[in-house]
Parts: structure tokens; C-alpha cells; sequence
């Protein structure tokens, strides 16, 4: 008996209109920016037609005089410590374009996809910039490229781009605000020997890791500004990695805290800070997950017996500057061939590094708002 089958050719094939575009995490930076001094990511937007590429924030010290009772105080004055921490703008630019007749193939509407996914590009750059401005080393120099093809945003030395000697000023200039594992004894003058002594056993990010970098913080000369005073109460964020958020769950006194001490917000166990994803909170301290970091910021293979260092970020207000020269804009392709072919693109021009005070007395350059840490963070077996 012959059974009849469908020649190749006749086969139906089913096109679906419904696009499945691959996930781009949202900035999760977004909430900690504004354009007032309460903001840990100060955005400062300069965007008029002419104006140059540089913005100068200025830095102004507290006073410290020690108080002048009947004594003569003329001669006595105490002067204002002032500095200007200089941001330089680069641009940012991407395009996709495409023919008629490739476009006439499709069973869907490609092209309609190039504004959405022009606009998660630029907001993953963003993001990214940001972790790398976190990890760099301060620099009153010009960012290198700046104005080469390819541009760049990020003010500053790249940590991956810093040698041993810029590494090494960097955290003797910052020792009051970098903390190494779980002990500051951890630290050395020499930065590659501080990582080294980093033990997976001793050094993960832990509760011990908050308590010190809050104590950091706290001590730090100039002082770091806490988020909110208002209540009596000083309150930091914290930005860590997949690793380091990892372990701080794996911690019995931060999982302590957040299961028996956070507010339900309801009856329902989709509310139990536990169950759901989201920020810890320890010592009035958030920590909030940012996975890029471990992508862009880990420090394979420094710590002790080769384990990976991981960077974590303690920050207070002012910890880093986003400076617009221009807001993100859409562009269109000019020369289109009889309008044959067709191109979207976006532009934006801007700069993102730490905000930094020169010390006038060792010429320092001190980061403004932000602890950096260091933890041992072996990769999940």
C-alpha cells in the first residue's frame, strides 16, 4: 500500500510576528541618579549647542580649624580647601541599516526593531560605563582615546588598563577608603600583595565586610556623605557582583537580619524580603546586586592560591559624575540611495568617572564618595 507524504516544497511553515529579543538588563543604577547633591551618581547636563568638552564640578572642603576662643583671630583665618574635579564628554553612537530588498524577504517587520534595540543599547553601555568609572583610578588627565573613533566616556585609568605603579598610588592616596576582605590588616602598600592575602576562607564578602566598610565610611578624610540624615540615621549603598551577593545570602547574619527583621509589606509570602529577589539590607546598609560588575571589575586569579577578587563599591552621595554634553538622540541615515536604503541610529555625548579631591598638602587624588572592597570570590563549583 503506498501512503502519500508531503513533497518538501508543500510543507506549510508557520511565521510568527511575536519578536523574542535577547534580555538587556535594565540600569540598575537608575534609581541612585539625579542631578541634586543627594544623588550617589551626580548627572550634570550641559547641553547646548556650543560649550566645549570638559565640565568642572567643584569640590569644597569642611572646615577644621580648631576654635578660637579670646585669643586674636585675625591671622588665625582658616582657608577654604577647593577643588575642581574636570569630567570630559566623548560621543556615543550606533546605527543599524538595511536594503528594501532585504527587507521585502522578512516575515516580519525587522527594521521596526532597530529603535528598540538601539535604545537597550544605550542604556547597557550606560550601565557598563558606570561599573568600569567605579573600578577606574582617578586621573586629571584627559581619558585616553578621547576623541579617537571609537571614542571614549569613561574618565579616569581603567583599573585592567593600569599598570603596577598607577595601582599602587591609587591605594596608598585611598587607603582610608579601600578595604581588603575582612580585616584591615589585609592592607598593604603594595595593591597585588594586598589581593594576594585574600583567603576564599577568611575573606568572602560577609557581614564583617559591611560592618568595615561602613567604619570606612565613617572615618574617611574628607568625609563620605551619607545618603539620608534626616531621620538621625546614616544610611550607605552598596553595589556588588553576582559572587559577592552570593555570599552575602550564604551569610547567616545578613540572611538573619532580612528574614526576622525587614517588614513583610503583607501577609503573602511573595512579599517576604526571603523568598523574593531583590536588595539586602544589613547595618542601614543596601546591598544591591549589579551582575555586571563580576563580568567587568573581577580580578581573576589575585587572591590567595589563585582565587578570584571581587570589587564591591560602598558609596555615599557624590560618589561619581555623569555629565551630558547630549541626551541619547535618534538619527536617520541622510544618503539613502533613492531612498532604497534605510537606517536608524542613536547619538549621545557625555562623560562618567569618580567624583575626586586633590589634597593640597600630597597632591593626592582621593576619591570623593565611595569605599572600594576587595573579597576573595571563588566561581560556584
Amino acid at each position: 500500500m503506498a501512503v502519500s507524504t508531503i513533497q518538501a516544497n508543500n510543507r506549510g511553515i508557520i511565521f510568527r510576528n511575536n519578536i523574542i529579543r535577547e534580555f538587556v538588563r535594565g540600569n540598575m543604577f537608575s534609581p541612585y541618579m539625579g542631578n541634586d547633591g543627594t544623588a550617589v551618581i551626580r548627572t550634570f547636563l550641559e547641553t547646548g549647542k556650543f560649550g566645549g568638552d570638559q565640565i568642572n564640578v567643584p569640590l569644597i572642603k569642611a572646615l577644621r580649624n580648631t576654635a578660637i576662643g579670646s585669643g586674636t583671630l585675625t591671622g588665625n583665618e582658616e582657608a577654604i580647601d577647593n577643588y575642581g574635579c574636570r569630567f570630559w564628554l566623548d560621543w556615543g553612537r550606533n546605527a543599524v541599516t538595511a536594503t528594501k530588498a532585504e527587507i521585502k524577504k522578512g516575515s516580519f517587520d525587522l527594521f521596526a526593531q532597530a529603535q528598540p534595540l538601539l535604545s537597550d543599547w544605550g542604556k547597557s553601555l550606560q550601565r557598563d560605563e558606570l561599573v568600569l568609572a567605579m573600578a577606574s583610578l582617578p586621573s586629571e588627565s584627559p581619558p585616553a582615546g578621547l576623541g579617537s573613533p571609537n571614542g571614549q566616556r569613561v574618565n579616569g585609568i581603567l583599573y585592567s588598563a593600569a599598570n603596577a605603579t598607577q595601582r599602587n598610588t591609587w591605594n596608598q592616596a585611598n587607603q582610608d577608603r579601600i578595604l581588603y576582605g575582612n580585616a584591615f590588616s589585609n592592607y598593604n602598600a603594595t595593591h597585588a600583595t594586598a589581593l594576594a592575602s585574600l583567603t576564599a576562607t577568611d575573606d568572602r564578602f560577609s557581614a564583617a565586610t559591611v560592618r568595615l566598610a561602613r567604619e570606612k565610611a565613617e572615618d574617611a578624610d574628607p568625609k563620605i556623605e551619607p545618603l539620608s540624615t534626616d531621620d538621625g540615621y546614616e544610611r550607605f549603598v552598596m553595589f556588588v557582583g553576582s559572587r559577592a551577593y552570593r555570599d552575602a545570602w550564604a551569610d547567616p547574619e545578613i540572611y538573619q537580619a532580612n528574614k526576622d527583621a525587614r517588614p513583610r509589606e503583607g501577609s503573602s509570602w511573595r512579599n517576604n524580603p526571603i523568598f523574593r529577589e531583590g536588595d539586602l539590607l544589613y547595618d542601614n546598609v543596601i546591598i544591591r546586586k549589579v551582575p555586571e560588575i563580576d563580568k567587568l571589575a573581577l580580578v581573576a586569579g589575585a587572591g590567595d592560591s589563585g582565587v578570584d577578587v571581587s570589587m564591591s563599591f560602598m558609596c555615599g552621595r557624590s560618589a561619581l559624575g555623569l555629565v551630558w554634553g547630549q541626551m541619547p538622540e535618534p538619527t536617520k541615515l541622510d544618503e539613502t540611495d533613492y531612498q532604497f536604503k534605510k537606517g536608524v541610529g542613536i547619538d549621545m555625548a557625555y562623560g562618567v568617572g569618580k567624583v575626586f579631591f586633590k589634597d593640597t598638602t600630597t597632591s593626592d587624588l582621593v576619591q570623593w564618595g565611595i569605599v572600594t572592597v576587595f573579597n576573595a570570590a571563588p566561581a560556584t563549583a
